[in-house]
């Protein structure tokens, strides 16, 4: 770690604030969330709790889908939806404001499947 960012560490635990994550209690800042993985078992997947990033996008359906019409029947953007699937199995912060609730449905279905 280089010494900007220790520092950093030292002044966020120093101000008494603690960023914490899914999966990460404790730890500042962590770099990665935790990963979703898609082909797998329904209980291999949520072994304890569901992964985080797939809750996120639960709760974003849960908020703005009943406004909308046939929202797990319209597809949605292929490419959106290759990039969000990329960025949660690799564990990268997504930013579920910039996608389509039709393209988050579709999303949540890929992995359900």
């Amino acid at each position: 770690m280089s010494s900007w960012a220790q520092r950093m560490h030292r002044r966020a635990a120093t101000f008494g604030s603690v960023v914490t994550s899914c999966g990460h209690p404790g730890t500042p800042y962590p770099h990665r969330l935790e990963k979703v993985k898609f082909g797998v078992p329904l209980e291999e997947v949520c072994k304890n709790d569901i992964p985080g990033p797939l809750l996120v996008l639960i709760l974003k359906l849960n908020k703005e889908a009943p406004c909308r019409k046939d929202v797990f029947r319209a597809p949605g953007n292929q490419g959106a939806m290759k990039k969000l699937i990329h960025f949660l199995q690799q564990g990268r912060l997504v930013n579920v404001d910039n996608y389509s609730v039709y393209t988050i449905a579709s999303v949540l279905k890929k992995f359900l499947r």
